[in-house]
């Protein structure tokens, strides 16, 4: 479900609901997509999925590595979610990978929300929440464990940037976070142009079944004429 906010005249503000892995990377639009006076102020997703850069890792939701060996639960979950629709080389492959990769893009079923979307499977459950507003988007992001589970490497907040933004900084576009820290990634392509990933990292991070995770944080540009 794609989803449109009109500002003003000059501005449009476009999310959509992950396609929880049966469509391409080209299909996804998790974050805001800000249109304004003809000029792209946030990056689109998409490009050839073989580029690392564009690949489903670049989407801009949280992803990690699993620690321990995939969980009964999630495979069983995963067993007959197969990307149908996408290249024909994919239908055979198991979201459950070797490298207990775990793209919330691929291993949650999403819905849409009333300003937003929301994601679950067997171990947890994620919502997005959008707050539309001159000038501003604000992210809010929650997730809730609903089994334990352990990562060894969690990217809990991914956010892509165009090089004019700044990050906590006091430009006219800027990204404005509280209580956590993003660091400069990778990068990120589509047709939009290159972007750098700033995320979240969490190390051996292991959560308990009720455990909840909040992340908020703000798109913010100049809204003068």
């Amino acid at each position: 479900m794609i989803v449109r906010r009109r500002l003003d005249e000059q501005t449009d503000v476009v999310w959509a609901t992950p396609t929880s892995g049966y469509g391409h990377a080209a299909d996804e639009q998790p974050l805001p997509y800000v249109h304004r006076a003809g000029e792209e102020l946030t990056p689109r997703f998409g490009g050839e999925e073989g580029i690392a850069c564009c690949a489903p890792e670049s989407v801009g939701l949280p992803r990690g590595v699993l620690a321990d060996l995939w969980p009964l639960a999630q495979r069983w979950f995963n067993l007959g979610r197969r990307p149908v629709n996408r290249d024909w080389r994919n239908v055979l492959r198991s979201r459950s990978r070797r490298d207990r990769r775990f793209l919330f893009a691929h291993q949650l079923d999403f819905r849409p929300t009333g300003e937003g979307y929301a994601g679950h499977c067997p171990l947890l459950s994620f919502e997005r929440r959008f707050l539309v507003r001159p000038g501003a988007v604000r992210v809010e992001d929650a997730i809730a464990f609903l089994r334990p589970v352990r990562f060894s490497m969690l990217d809990l907040v991914v956010v892509p940037l165009f090089a004019e933004w700044s990050v906590e900084g006091h430009s006219g576009r800027r990204l404005e976070c509280a209580g956590f820290r993003l660091t400069a990634a990778s990068p990120q392509a589509s047709s939009a142009g290159t972007a750098m990933q700033w995320v979240e990292r969490l190390e051996n991070a292991s959560f308990a079944a009720g455990q909840r995770l909040e992340r908020h944080y703000t798109y913010r540009w100049d809204a003068g004429p």
